[in-house]
């Protein structure tokens, strides 16, 4: 009778399953398939002037600034914030960075760490052996023809504790100890003769020529939650087809209408502050207004696409 009873059971939880019974609407549905992407690599390099002469550590740039002097690269970094491409139908999409040393995620902002040094020649002096010249990640397929990107870093990822941020934020060659932050770029020369700096009611040389730019008039306890009165963001916008063609920072035309001979007073260079009088020629060519800290009416120059 036992036996019976347990057939008779089975049977019926078969009949139930058969018909879709014992609650079930049906076989799940399929997850939906994963949006296409392609993967996308966007390079960079250094030169100088429209012949595009390579530039590199350990190498002379011939003719820089307003009065054309030889100099060689000191350090050449820069970070790069939200990168998006446009393709050839206007839509506008941002890149899905990799996960790798050199560019990092968080929430809606990707920030990518561009390194043109390699610690050779001057650049020994705070430069890393490592480099990187590319943007790498992912977008929806199609034919892209243009690049849009901020230089600097967002101000709540900028004003963090270097030692304890995650790569590749942690440099500390491009924390600013002053301003609290990040440098955003950290470009410097060592021009023929050094540059002479007004000292002590006299003059002096010193070896390097500094543009460091980053916000300025910054309040707060460095912990993702400062304000900067100028937040100096500048905008970078480029027809670029990243299959072909690679960005190009142009370090002759950046110094082009600076004498980097010579220091106008203040800290040598130019350190981002609004009355720093080596400033005004070198924020035009990176089209932001260095009144205000905002991208001017007149776009940057510093960045031109050219062939691979």
């Amino acid at each position: 009778m036992n036996n019976l009873i347990r057939l008779s059971t089975l049977s019926l939880a078969v009949a139930l399953t058969a018909c879709g019974g014992g609650g079930s609407d049906g076989p799940a549905p399929a997850p939906a398939p994963a949006a296409a992407t392609q993967d996308v690599t966007i390079q960079f390099a250094a030169v100088a002037g429209p012949s595009n002469t390579a530039v590199a550590c350990g190498s002379t740039i011939t003719g820089l600034g307003s009065t054309p002097t030889d100099a060689q690269l000191n350090d050449l970094r820069f970070y790069l914030t939200n990168v998006q491409l446009i393709d050839d139908k206007g839509t506008t999409v941002p890149v899905t960075l990799a996960s790798n040393e050199w560019q990092y995620t968080s929430g809606a902002d990707t920030v990518t760490l561009i390194d043109l040094e390699n610690a050779q020649g001057a650049c020994s002096s705070e430069g890393t052996a490592a480099t990187n010249a590319v943007i790498k990640g992912k977008v929806p397929p199609g034919n892209y023809v243009s690049i849009k990107a901020t230089l600097g870093v967002p101000e709540k990822l900028s004003h963090s504790d270097v030692m304890a941020a995650p790569a590749p934020l942690d440099i500390m060659a491009l924390g600013w100890s002053w301003q609290t932050g990040r440098k955003f770029a950290k470009i410097e020369l060592n021009p023929v003769g050094g540059v002479t700096t007004p000292s002590g009611g006299g003059t002096s040389v010193v070896t390097t020529y500094n543009l460091h730019l980053a916000s300025t008039d910054c309040s707060g306890k460095n912990d993702g939650n400062d304000t900067c009165a100028k937040k100096n963001l500048a905008q970078i916008g480029l027809a670029l087809n990243p299959a072909t063609q690679q960005v190009a920072i142009d370090i002759a035309e950046l110094f082009g209408t600076t004498d980097i001979r010579t220091n106008q007073g203040g800290a040598v260079g130019c350190m981002s502050a609004s009355s720093d009088l080596d400033c005004p020629t070198v924020f035009a060519k990176a089209g932001l207004d260095l009144a205000t800290g905002v991208p001017s009416a007149s776009a940057q120059t510093i960045f031109r696409a050219i062939a691979k």
